[in-house]
């Protein structure tokens, strides 16, 4: 799932060495009989698959965020030159060759700080001597592939408008044009994304196959020494945060109510639960609802780090889920039972449990991060106010399915609990962008 961004009429040019023929001071132009020339042109160091050459019509995109300015002079021993060299980022570089001799001369050199499409203007005059200038510009695009890896809460799972491919039978990764790993994408002209993110995946799906029956590969499969930047969530899945909801959520249904048992007082899943972080933590031996291991983060991030030596890595934590004033009881959503609507609640007490292992998840996570040489996103601050019953409209897609009385067969919607694309936007991407990325 890699794609590159290309803008119309622009196309990028990989896997040649990046050569920019920019005309600059008296290329082709018409001069005196005693004139010198000056050609200049636009380079970069060569950088694994990521290479790339201009071309009078091109926009250039590559992973070496350094270009030089060289000048390739004849006959202009009796001139000098001025230049200004604006690189499209605010910056500019001013140089001055005098009686400069023949040959090739890095004029200047210039690396940008972050991805971006950049409109290089070199423009000069001759101070001395029958020397003539003309001038072009060019444009060049520093991009960071991104490696968008994780569960659900990464894939955009409730949000629709999937990739295609995505959400067919056997792949049911739900990946979305909404998730935060697109919107970082195509807003920070990052130019290449591969997104592997999948509904439901756990730490095992990092390091083998696929093991929710999507025909995926293991997400580790995505990296590289190119990879530039890594975003990822891990974690919710593996201490079975959604098996917790359905038995906090959906644990009893009845003609009348749709609710659980109180799953805050039930001391074998709090402990089970508690012993799934400490394995997320290295602490401990777990496995998930599904019987499959538990890994560490730790270890997960020390692998990318393995794979991919050059990449950035945004480890991101969850947002809580509920606000903090309830009263009494949270309505979650309608579940409907034979054709009655049936509000779904959770009672006070639930949902301070469930806040809380979200908090001692996201503890876990900043610490590994902290410790693995990893950027924690802190997500659930930017859902302040939007959480389920909270003072403004909620960011997370409510509670819908169906139960049938006399089947007993209940029946979810995958997307519920999920970040609607509104909490992708203001609650993930803006908290990836205010982590650095």
């Amino acid at each position: 799932m890699r794609r590159w961004l290309v803008r119309a009429g622009l196309a990028p040019a990989i896997g040649v060495v990046l050569a920019v023929a920019i005309v600059l001071p008296g290329g082709g132009a018409a001069h005196a009989a005693t004139a010198g020339t000056a050609t200049t042109t636009v380079s970069g160091a060569a950088v694994s698959d990521a290479q790339c050459t201009f071309d009078t019509v091109v926009l250039c995109q590559s992973e070496d965020p350094t270009v030089a300015i060289d000048a390739g002079y004849t006959d202009v021993s009796t001139c000098t030159f001025v230049w200004d060299i604006a690189w499209g980022d605010g910056t500019s570089s001013d140089v001055s060759n005098v009686d400069p001799a023949n040959g090739t001369e890095v004029l200047a050199r210039h690396t940008y700080k972050k991805p971006g499409t950049y409109a290089i203007s070199p423009s000069g005059q001759v101070t001395v001597g029958n020397c003539t200038i003309s001038t072009e510009g060019y444009v060049f695009s520093l991009v960071e592939p991104l490696v968008a890896l994780g569960d659900s809460y990464s894939s955009g799972e409730g949000d629709s408008d999937f990739i295609p491919g995505t959400n067919t039978s056997s792949d049911q990764c739900h990946r979305s044009y909404n998730a935060a790993a697109e919107l970082l994408y195509a807003s920070q002209d990052l130019g290449d994304i591969d997104f592997v993110a999948c509904s439901g995946a756990i730490t095992d799906d990092f390091f083998s196959a696929n093991n929710e029956g999507n025909h995926e590969l293991a997400q580790s499969k995505a990296l590289s020494a190119t990879t530039r930047i890594v975003s990822l969530t891990f974690g919710g899945n593996d201490i079975g945060f959604s098996s917790v909801l359905d038995q906090c959520a959906y644990g009893k249904v009845t003609k009348v109510i749709v609710h659980g048992s109180d799953c805050s007082k039930d001391t074998a899943l709090k402990a089970i639960v508690a012993k799934r972080l400490q394995a997320l933590a290295g602490k401990a031996s777990a496995k998930t609802p599904s019987g499959k291991t538990i890994h560490s983060i730790a270890s997960v991030l020390q692998s990318i780090h393995r794979l991919a030596p050059n990449a950035k890595i945004y480890l991101a934590g969850y947002p809580l889920l509920f606000g903090s004033n309830i009263r009494t009881e949270c309505g979650v959503g309608t579940i409907i039972a034979d054709g009655i609507h049936v509000a779904l609640k959770l009672n006070k007490t639930e949902v301070a449990w469930l806040n809380s292992v979200g908090t001692s998840l996201n503890q876990v996570l900043s610490s590994t991060a902290a410790a693995n040489d990893a950027t924690f996103v802190n997500v659930s601050p930017k859902f302040n106010s939007h959480r389920f019953c909270d003072t403004s409209t909620s960011w997370f897609n409510p509670v819908t399915g169906s139960y049938g009385i006399k089947s007993g067969v209940l029946k979810v919607a995958v997307g519920s609990f999920h970040p609607t694309p509104t909490g992708q936007k203001s609650g993930y991407e803006a908290a990836y962008e205010a982590a650095g990325l």
